[in-house]
Order: structure tokens, then C-alpha cells, then sequence
């Protein structure tokens, strides 16, 4: 059947997020927590973008150029939201692994993607990385989430120009490159799968216009908890920003029911886990 909202060729992610702050900047886009115990704290959009700016000023500081692949494995966290989007208003392609990747699975996907900064989780991430860090000559940082990776980014960009992240935000379209997430890997290699921004703009656009009102109207709610590095939790990422939803983020679903009574999400989009 034709789409419910016809495609745009100038949409891209970035835009989504433009949008929101335009429309309701100064309403709460995400909710997270500084510890697992500690409260829900709200983001509005407006903080949000100035923290995704200034992290996509440390990108551009480290010789990430539009085009150019930054990786990231981690659990579902809220830096996670963070980096992708700076990738994006930096005019970059966040390539997503999963945090249980084995060292010879991250090779290839830092290979086959060329990645040119990796940022990990943990110190143990980092360590998988170091098995196979000499065998990937184009890898030219790794930094971890733990050992502050944001703050980093943020200060290794102090002195970017605002204007060149402006400048990068609108390089693409809906045809561009937004994202290549790979398979698990269970029938060989895994496999690179090209996303565009208007694969993400599109659909999130459609699933809006057409189920919004019952599902995901502003103000609603929800908790991501499946891996950010399947399509379907990276979607409803992208999702919320156009929906003026808020999401929230559980990194341990060892804590998703306290969770989900705490943060109290009105909807949940999932696949068996």
C-alpha cells in the first residue's frame, strides 16, 4: 500500500532532532540514571542536542571526517544514544557491535567497516579489542565509556567551530548512509547491512502517522532494554525523537523489572528476550 507519509529527500536523523528541539526543546527527551540505583533524571531535548554536539565536536577534533565509520560496543546505555547521535551531527556512521562480540568478531566488522574510532564500554571491552588492535591499521583511537569517553570527546572538541558541526548536520539526505548494522554471525561471517537515514526517517514517520496515537503519542513513554546493536532498539532510538515520546534505558535486564516500576513506561516495543 502506498506510505502513509510520502518520502522526503532531504530527511535525515539529524533533522528529526533539529525538529524536536524547534517544537519542544525544552521538553524531556530522555531520562537516565548517573548510577543503578539512583534516580530517573530528565533530559530535554535542547541538553540533549548540546551534549550530542559537543561530543560530535571531539569526533570531528580526533579526524573523524564525514562518511568515516566511528564504532561502538556496549551495553543499551544512555552514552550509547549519546554517540550515536553525535556520529550523526558530525556527519559520521556509527557502526554498532555487540558487547559479547569475541575478538575475532570485532576484527572483521573493524575491518569490513572501516572503522576509524571505536569507542567501548568497559575494560574488558577494550581488552577483546587489544587481541586484534595490530591487525587493524585504519583504527586509530579506542576510548571507554568507563574511563569517561564523553567527557574526552567533549573536551577534545572545546575548540571546534559550532558552525562545522552546523555545516556537517545537513550533509546528508535520505539517501545517504546512516548506519551498518551487522548480523549475528550464526550462518558465517557476520554481514554488513546498509542502512540510510530514510530507511530510519521513513519508517519512524509511518509508524507515527499510522500508530501514534494509540502507541507512542508525545509525552509517552519507554525502556529500551534489547541491544542497541539489533535494528529494532537502534529504530525505537530514533523513534521517540519525531514521536515526542521519552525514553528511558536499562543497560542489565537483571534490573528490568525495578526498572520498568520506577521509570512506569506507557509502551514497549520488543521481540523476544
Amino acid at each position: 500500500v502506498p506510505a502513509v507519509v510520502p518520502p522526503d529527500p532531504r530527511a535525515s536523523i539529524p533533522g528529526l532532532l533539529a525538529d524536536r528541539v524547534a517544537t519542544a526543546g525544552d521538553e524531556t527527551l530522555i531520562e537516565h540514571k548517573a548510577t543503578p540505583d539512583g534516580p530517573w533524571q530528565p533530559v530535554t531535548a535542547r541538553e540533549f542536542e548540546a551534549v550530542a554536539t559537543a561530543v560530535a565536536k571531539g569526533l570531528v577534533a580526533r579526524g573523524i571526517a564525514p562518511g568515516q565509520s566511528v564504532g561502538i560496543m556496549s551495553r543499551t546505555r544512555y552514552e550509547w544514544t549519546i554517540l550515536d547521535f553525535a556520529t550523526w551531527l558530525a556527519g559520521a556512521v556509527p557502526v554498532p557491535l555487540y558487547e559479547t562480540s569475541s575478538a575475532e568478531q570485532v576484527h572483521w566488522i573493524l575491518s569490513d567497516a572501516d572503522v576509524r574510532l571505536l569507542v567501548v564500554e568497559t575494560a574488558h571491552h577494550a581488552e577483546v579489542v587489544a587481541q586484534v588492535r595490530d591487525q587493524l591499521p585504519g583504527l586509530t583511537d579506542v576510548l571507554v565509556v568507563e574511563d569517561g569517553a564523553i567527557a574526552t570527546l567533549t573536551a577534545d572538541g572545546a575548540d571546534v567551530p559550532d558552525e562545522e558541526i552546523a555545516r556537517r548536520r545537513t550533509l546528508a539526505g535520505a539517501a545517504d548512509l546512516a548506519t551498518i548494522i551487522y548480523t549475528s554471525g550464526t550462518t558465517g561471517r557476520p554481514k554488513g547491512v546498509e542502512l540510510t537515514h530514510g530507511n530510519f526517517v521513513e519508517l519512524a514517520a509511518n509508524a507515527i502517522a499510522k500508530l501514534g496515537a494509540q502507541v507512542c503519542p508525545p509525552g509517552s513513554r519507554t525502556l529500551l532494554f534489547m541491544p542497541l546493536a539489533h535494528v529494532f532498539a537502534r529504530f525505537i532510538e530514533v523513534l521517540v525523537v519525531p514521536a515526542g515520546a521519552v525514553l528511558g534505558h536499562t543497560p542489565d535486564t537483571k534490573n528490568l523489572v525495578a526498572d520498568l516500576g520506577t521509570f512506569r513506561p506507557t509502551f514497549i516495543l520488543s521481540v523476544p528476550r
